[in-house]
């Protein structure tokens, strides 16, 4: 019976489960997650630390530092990890999106990053704008993955500039275009009374 099973599993789930983890969308976020797992690991261990339920170890530290001062350092740690969670991902979801595509992965991990901060990413770059995150990375990325193939959006430099410069050149006006929507997109959201569009996602759902 388990042997029926198991090839029932073979010759049905797996080749779906194949091509839904070959899909370039879910392979960026996966590789973008595993990329800050050692920043999660290290915040979620400093909260660990400041909250453990432990009165003498609490007592202990805080008759060492004469007060809870020491709690800074978990609240330092927590601030270069969980509360940039956000802004990673949109960059790095950003970044490996296009470099599936054969694009400039950089640049679009730059435009990813400051359409998420037009649509109001300030208020929410820890885990709580970590949904809109996605969302703003995959959209911005496709957009500008689009707009960098249309020559009529190319400013072309001539020979003799430096590679990294006739490349900012050619990613200008598809960021343009593409920051620019975003930023339309979060006035007219405040047009209808939602100025915080990620908070009000986040206590939504």
């Amino acid at each position: 019976m388990m042997d029926g099973f198991v090839k029932f599993m073979e010759a049905k789930f797996i080749p779906v489960a194949s091509k839904i983890g070959a899909q370039r969308h879910l392979v960026a976020i996966r590789d973008s997650f595993m990329v800050t797992m050692p920043l999660m690991i290290l915040g979620a261990l400093a909260v660990m630390i400041n909250n453990l339920p432990l009165p003498f170890f609490q007592n202990f530290m805080n008759s060492i530092f004469k007060g809870e001062a020491w709690k800074g350092f978990g609240g330092s740690v927590w601030n270069g990890t969980f509360a940039i969670l956000s802004v990673a991902i949109a960059f790095l979801v950003a970044y490996n999106l296009a470099n599936s595509y054969k694009k400039d992965g950089v640049a679009a991990g730059i435009v990813s990053l400051a359409s998420f901060f037009a649509l109001g990413g300030a208020t929410g770059m820890s885990s709580t704008g970590l949904f809109i995150a996605l969302i703003v990375a995959i959209v911005s990325t496709e957009l500008f993955i689009r707009l960098m193939g249309n020559d009529k959006l190319l400013i072309k430099m001539p020979d003799g500039v430096p590679p990294a410069i006739a490349k900012s050149f050619a990613a200008l006006l598809p960021a343009m275009i593409i920051v620019s929507i975003f930023g339309l997109i979060a006035a007219i959201f405040a047009g209808f009374g939602v100025p915080d569009i990620i908070g009000s996602f986040y206590e939504t759902v």
